[in-house]
């Protein structure tokens, strides 16, 4: 199983360095040449016989060490130094010289993962502090400090004693040092920490609240104690998996360090934190520039082999591992471990963890007989270091899990799952995520095993998936939605199980939950009665149209920024539960009579070994009787289906072809369709979104429209009641149509740089005139006229963005134009909101003046983006006719449905689409947008005038064309509802 939630399996951040913030004053760090530099000094002081001298070039080659993260070279060198003594004219000073010595040498013991020596060098520095008496104070609270990290993350769990040292620590720094002191901020936070693993999480974040205020009165927001204290507290965010509350945490931190410190290790150290946060939340287009820098960073200022750039080379081959790169994974895997066998004693947690990591990433890769012993000998170290119920401990069990099942040694598999499980429901501190890892894995192999029990243990996991995004929803942006959909697919176990009623709610929850979240957050930001969050939706709105943005990236950070900021205030209301609160029976109930609901799902079926295979399945939904579960087949097999309806309407090919695809895709779901049933909702899935339904042939009763109303949804979901929006007039048609494009349009070029593709992707646009528009544009008005509608007719120089973008949702908005949707550029995808989109008046122009290199203004531009499309306000408009070539045509996401135009107006506020799959003839589409209006303006629902006009489509094509040529027309216009 590879997912982009992979376990947080390294905890690699250097707590020990957190929870000791305010140890000592932080020394300038030193490149390798300057400690070659130093090594060399103390080598020719050797033969000298000049003691005092050699001290103090030993003291600064350990201090050098100790800032490069070298702590077993920082150890060697200190403890040298402490048994020559420090050079001092007086005995006070010499004194505290020697306690400060003892700190940073038995610091450098702690970091370099020698409890055994440590502990007693630690206690022999509380002792040398406490000797100076008030002068020690602050040495006395550091001191502690370090020993009670010790005592609480290299031993077995000594949380009594830890805290007695903390206790002690406290008196000292509210008595000495002042209440408000960052060494008493300092020890606050690292009691919250003894609370955090006794899993009192409360406290906890009482505590290190406290501790964060406390400091920022004191010293400032931004100063260097500060900022510890914050990073304390978006680790105990980040280990709970409160992703929302860490990540802000994490920036704050990495900005400030970036102001002041750039190029410094503190700035990686900010870096790789808020860079590992990103991968937990699968946001790997964040993640990995962020980790790459922090790697960079360590590298040159602290060196190929210090424990810092280790960490960082464990954060980045673990995110290239669990993003499918396990070739570029594996050196830098290697390379941590190498780093930590060579720093540090073989009996340590960092080995244990690098080994951990590193046997995952080659058994994914295959390579099983490596993987295997540095799995078995990590879970060893483990176990030895942090005992049987040790969170850690469960991440190389499921590791080992994994392993066993691709080996065929189920029983072992479900063995260490199982014990995997039982740890994390154990833990005091565990993250949503881990849950979801581990419950997934007992599920899955239950189910390879033909476990009776595993249906419980799916539902299980099930469960816990859900209330991950239930959460994620309440404080990310769509990107960060969208890949944690991606990583963890909803429907995998309860699909691979055949179980109907358990892929019944994962369908009514959760298909199609981004694009319902993200307008249910800004419903209630403007149902609110607060000022605030309404103008908050609406800044984010003009955000997605380019108008606060000065660059691409601005542009896109901005929308980021403001989705997040909407999302948490609007998780913070009461009555926002993040999934909506279903049951399958509910969205049963909600279908109407004579109709049924064909949802696609697309999922990877576990097989055995725990092998993924992409496949399809459909629920069949009726009203009154539970949803039914029918497995389809790989996605290979179906693939090649859609690919031959394609060619079939591209280039022609033999009728057999429909007759092939409605027997693969849909036969075996419209068996269990009762006799009555007049309407067909279909919900499509992954490559399913660009089958043209309708066309299909059943052997016996011709195309499928013949006998059905054909129509689409997102999901069964979709077909419930909404609350009612007002509409403006409720018998106003607007048509938007025949657009100027060698028109400029008022503060086009030239005014601002627009946030689309590279231009390269426009050359083979050219937006030619279309009159066949203006002539469909006049059907369209005559028969709404002589229905009593009012009209208002756009086109020629006034089908502008700017006149658009006015409307007040007419109840009928009607486009004929051209549509497009670009090809993606050489070496990236981009975003498929910004590549597909509608031609207005204009656009001719202004891809003549990107050939020239000038910019435009993107909201007048007459270029409408699909992303430009979803800031319009269409609330109230029942139907959006998008009359132009590929108007349904875009990326789709599984479960999500197609990312292009069809979303676009979606988001904008319109209940039902009527879009194209493919060009069409000028004159058929005149006429079939004449059969169109003529029923649906005569009283007929959207479903019924769309099958009445591609009946009539297809006797009259067929007359002249066949079959085939009659599909072509009639197939390539769909309707897309959402009720």
């Amino acid at each position: 199983m590879s997912r982009s939630w992979s376990p947080p399996c390294l905890r690699l951040l250097a707590v020990g360095a957190v929870l000791a913030g305010a140890a000592a004053a932080s020394q300038p760090v030193s490149g390798p040449a300057d400690r070659d530099g130093l090594a060399a000094r103390v080598t020719e002081l050797r033969g000298l016989n000049r003691d005092a001298e050699l001290a103090g070039a030993l003291e600064r080659l350990g201090r050098a060490h100790y800032a490069a993260g070298a702590y077993p070279a920082a150890w060697a060198a200190l403890d040298e130094a402490v048994r020559l003594g420090p050079a001092s004219e007086t005995e006070i000073g010499k004194a505290a010289a020697q306690a400060e010595l003892l700190l940073y040498r038995g610091d450098a013991a702690r970091q370099g993962a020698a409890p055994a020596v440590a502990e007693p060098a630690l206690r022999e520095a509380v002792a040398a502090y406490d000797r100076l008496g008030v002068a020690g104070a602050k040495g006395q609270v550091n001191a502690r400090n370090l020993l009670a990290s010790l005592l609480l993350f290299r031993l077995h769990a000594r949380y009594d004693e830890a805290e007695r040292w903390l206790r002690e620590a406290l008196a000292v720094a509210e008595g000495q040092i002042g209440p408000e002191s960052a060494h008493a901020a300092a020890v606050l936070a690292n009691l919250g920490k003894v609370h955090e693993l006794r899993g009192e999480l409360d406290t906890a974040e009482a505590m290190m609240r406290r501790a964060l205020a406390a400091m920022e009165r004191t010293a400032g927001p931004e100063a260097r104690a500060t900022l510890v204290n914050r990073r304390t507290l978006a680790y105990h965010y980040q280990k709970r998996g409160l992703y929302h509350l860490a990540e802000p945490l994490a920036v704050q931190v990495y900005e400030a360090e970036r102001h002041q410190r750039p190029g410094q290790p503190s700035l990686a150290v900010a870096a790789d934190e808020l860079g590992w946060i990103f991968h937990l939340m699968g946001d790997t287009i964040r993640a990995e520039p962020l980790l790459r820098e922090a790697l960079a960073l360590r590298e040159q200022s602290l060196g190929g082999d210090s424990l810092e750039t280790a960490v960082s080379l464990a954060h980045l081959g673990v995110l290239f591992d669990t993003t499918g790169r396990g070739a570029e994974a594996l050196p830098l895997l290697r390379r941590c471990l190498d780093v930590r066998r060579r720093q540090l004693p073989e009996e340590s947690e960092a080995v244990a963890g690098a080994m951990s990591v590193l046997g995952e990433a080659l058994a994914r890769l295959g390579l099983e007989d490596e993987a295997g012993p540095l799995l078995v000998r990590a879970r060893d170290l483990r176990l030895a270091v942090k005992g049987a119920d040790d969170v850690e401990v469960a991440y190389t069990c499921l590791a080992l899990a994994r392993l066993a099942a691709r080996r065929g040694e189920l029983a072992t598999a479900r063995r260490e799952a199982a014990e995997a499980w039982r740890i994390v429901n154990r833990a005091p501190v565990v993250s949503a995520a881990d849950r979801v890892e581990a419950s997934w894995l007992v599920g899955a192999l239950g189910l390879v095993a033909g476990d009776p029990g595993a249906r419980e243990a799916i539902g299980v996991a099930q469960g816990e998936y859900e209330r991950l995004l239930a959460a994620t929803l309440g404080f990310t942006a769509e990107s960060q939605r969208l890949a944690l959909l991606r990583g963890n697919a909803p429907f995998d176990l309860p699909a691979s199980a055949n179980d109907a009623a358990a892929v019944a709610r994962a369908a009514v929850r959760m298909k199609g939950i981004v694009l319902d979240s993200l307008l249910e957050d800004e419903r209630r930001a403007r149902e609110s009665g607060d000022p605030g969050l309404a103008a908050l939706a609406n800044r984010l709105r003009r955000a997605r149209v380019g108008a606060l943005a000065t660059s691409a990236a601005a542009l896109f950070q901005e929308v980021e920024k403001l989705e997040k900021e909407l999302a948490r205030r609007v998780a913070s209301m009461e009555g926002r539960s993040g999934l909506p609160a279903l049951e399958a029976g509910t969205v049963g109930a909600a279908i109407p009579e004579r109709a049924a609901v064909i949802e696609f799902v697309r999922y990877q079926r576990i097989g055995p070994r725990l092998a993924l295979a992409p496949a399809y399945g459909a629920l069949v939904w009726v009203r009154g009787r539970d949803a039914a579960w029918v497995p389809l087949g790989d996605e290979a097999d179906l693939r090649r289906e859609v690919e031959r309806l394609q060619l079939l309407v591209q280039s022609g090919g033999p009728e057999g072809w429909l007759t092939e695809a409605h027997a693969r895709l849909l036969a075996p779901a419209l068996a269990l369709v009762p006799a009555e049933v007049r309407r067909l909702y279909l919900a499509p899935d992954g490559v399913l979104h660009s089958v043209p339904w309708a066309i299909l042939r059943h052997p016996r009763d011709g195309f499928l429209v013949s006998r059905w109303e054909i129509a689409q949804v997102s999901a069964a979901r979709d077909l419930r009641p909404r609350r009612a929006t007002s509409a403006g007039d409720e018998r106003r048609l607007t048509v938007v149509a025949a657009p100027a494009f060698a028109v400029a349009a008022p503060g086009a070029p030239g005014m601002a740089a627009t946030a689309l593709p590279a231009r390269s992707a426009w050359r083979g646009l050219s937006f030619n005139d279309l009159p066949g528009a203006r002539r469909e544009a006049e059907i369209v008005e005559r028969l709404a006229k002589a229905r009593g509608w009012q009209t208002e007719i756009l086109h020629g120089e006034a089908a502008t963005e700017t006149r658009l973008r006015r409307l007040s949702a007419p109840r009928i908005l009607h486009l004929a134009t051209h549509g497009f949707f670009l090809p993606p550029a050489p070496g990236g995808g981009g975003d498929p909101m910004d590549r597909a989109g509608l031609a207005l008046a204009g656009a001719r122009v202004t891809l003549q003046a990107w050939e020239r290199g000038e910019t435009s203004r993107s909201e007048t531009d007459g270029i409408l983006t699909a992303q430009e499309a979803a800031a319009l306000d269409l609330r109230g408009t029942e139907l959006v006719v998008l009359s132009a070539c590929d108007t349904a045509t875009g990326v789709a996401a599984a479960g999500e449905g197609v990312f292009g135009l069809r979303r676009g107006f979606a988001r904008a506020g319109a209940r039902q689409l009527l879009l194209t799959l493919w060009p069409v003839r000028d004159e058929e589409t005149s006429l079939f947008m004449g059969d169109f209006y003529r029923g649906l303006l005569a009283g007929l629902e959207a479903e019924e005038a769309l099958a009445e006009a591609q009946r009539a489509s297809l006797r009259r094509v067929a007359e002249a064309e066949g079959n085939v040529g009659a599909a072509r027309v009639a197939g390539a216009f769909i309707l897309d509802v959402r009720k």
